[in-house]
């Protein structure tokens, strides 16, 4: 029994210290930070989801124990747990399971089906935000705007060397900032992250022979098509004014990454037959990375592969010649 809880408790102990990295190594440390959930993940895939969220729970209540013990308020501890924890676990969870088919057969989740719960989740989390935050005085992007002014605030007072006029134009650009703060953190913790740590968890172990399950094929990845909805309605909002173009835009953003993602599947499968892919697809990935702008260009892709069916077309294309 020893034997089999070893691993989670390591695992729980390591992802709590990689989230602890900045303080207990440097401000550089935070990077470390958004490599937390990779522990969880490699556990879930080898060992289950029990072990997972064993391994989960350690972390959770090691990094608890230090945000507690240094006076660290409660409310910030709970929404690390929501927002880093939970999306890794549910990945797990559906990713392991083997619903039957028509005919009988057992199949492994559908990729597409985990971020369409994944995307859920997280617009669920915006949605309660916004209806909290909303009712305040100052409102949802009013709320957000003084936090980012107090922080500013904060950080010039604690660093003697902060030139004023950096200061001013910090407080400047706050409201542009504060636009897509909601949906920026939510991506970043609660979509991407957890996707990418997940992931990469998934080759590692696979690469050692110890998964669970096998590796999926993302090209083929498609998503809920309700989601449409919420790009399209996120997408109407934001021609009107104040609260609603705010919650308009991070609605937007949010319901958008699946078919970022798809974009992705769309790329990789059209590119196939490109001379060089290796290097074009390195070029495009870097692009990304520096600019937003490729960005846009994969959620369009992803959105009207809905209808045009691209990859079918490849796909049906690449056949025909095979057989030429």
């Amino acid at each position: 029994m020893l034997g089999k809880l070893l691993f989670p408790l390591s695992a729980g102990l390591a992802s709590g210290l990689l989230f602890l990295s900045p303080t207990l190594i440097s401000v550089a440390g935070v990077v470390l930070v958004y490599l937390a959930p990779l522990p969880i993940a490699i556990t879930g895939f080898a060992h289950g989801l029990t072990a997972a969220t064993i391994t989960a729970a350690i972390s959770a209540l090691s990094v608890g124990f230090v945000l507690i013990s240094s006076a660290t308020l409660p409310g910030l501890y709970t929404v690390l747990l929501i927002t880093i924890y939970a999306p890794v676990l549910l990945i797990i969870c559906l990713a392991l399971k083997q619903p039957n088919q028509s005919n009988g057969t057992a199949s492994w989740y559908p990729v597409g089906n985990i971020l369409s719960w994944l995307t859920c989740l997280a617009l669920g989390i915006f949605l309660l935000a916004a209806a909290i935050m909303t009712a305040t005085d100052a409102g949802f992007r009013g709320s957000i705007e003084r936090v980012l002014f107090t922080s500013i605030g904060i950080l010039a007072g604690q660093t003697q060397e902060f030139d004023p006029t950096i200061t001013a134009r910090l407080k400047e650009i706050v409201p542009m900032i504060a636009k897509t703060v909601p949906s920026t953190m939510i991506n970043t913790w609660m979509i991407i992250l957890p996707i990418l740590n997940c992931v990469l968890a998934h080759r590692m172990v696979s690469a050692h022979g110890k998964s669970i399950r096998p590796r999926p094929r993302y090209r083929e990845l498609n998503v809920s098509n309700w989601l449409l909805l919420g790009v399209g309605s996120g997408a109407l909002l934001t021609i009107l004014n104040g609260e609603l173009e705010f919650l308009g835009l991070n609605l937007l953003l949010i319901a958008s990454i699946p078919y970022f993602f798809i974009g992705l599947a769309v790329l990789h499968s059209i590119s196939a037959a490109w001379p060089g892919r290796p290097i074009l697809l390195t070029g495009i990935y870097i692009t990304l990375v520096l600019a937003h702008w490729p960005a846009v260009i994969l959620v369009a892709a992803g959105v009207l592969e809905h209808w045009l069916r691209l990859r079918d077309r490849m796909k049906s294309t690449l056949t025909q010649k095979g057989d030429d």
